[in-house]
């Protein structure tokens, strides 16, 4: 009897698991659905820099589609109380669209391939200016002003 009563025990554990694995799954896949969206992009101006979010938030910023900025923030959003580090970070980097991912990205001012005859010609922020070389068809680099 008792090798009855364990063998329904582990029935009714395993049904439970089983619901519980196809729900992740289906969470998982909604999940990459909506980080493609999140991230997604053609051209710059679909990229917006907002802060990482999370528990601790410090300064760090990271590259959204402008769309789903709210969706990032709700996904994102500290459910716990933690100590947080007293430290602040001055994130300069800008968002930008990588036409080759498709994707948003934070990148450094430093790193911008300004201008140029491109698909989609990335600008400098302001206070920089893009020097072009000798072809003015290639991109060029930010300068500060």
């Amino acid at each position: 009897m008792k090798t009855l009563q364990y063998f329904s025990v582990f029935a009714v554990v395993s049904t439970f698991a089983a619901i519980g694995c196809s729900a992740a799954d289906e969470t998982a896949q909604s999940d990459d659905e909506i980080k493609n969206g999140t991230y997604a992009c053609k051209v710059d101006s679909d990229c917006v820099a907002i802060s990482k979010g999370g528990c601790c938030p410090n300064g760090w910023n990271v590259a959204v589609n402008k769309n789903h900025v709210k969706s990032y923030e709700a996904a994102h959003e500290c459910h716990t109380q933690q100590i947080c580090p007293l430290y602040v970070i001055d994130d300069t980097r800008v968002a930008e669209c990588n036409t080759g991912t498709k994707k948003c990205e934070m990148v450094a001012i430093d790193d911008i391939a300004c201008g140029g005859f491109t698909m989609n010609p990335h600008k400098c922020p302001k206070g920089y200016t893009c020097e072009v070389g000798h072809i003015p068809d290639l991109p060029g680099s930010c300068v500060e002003n």
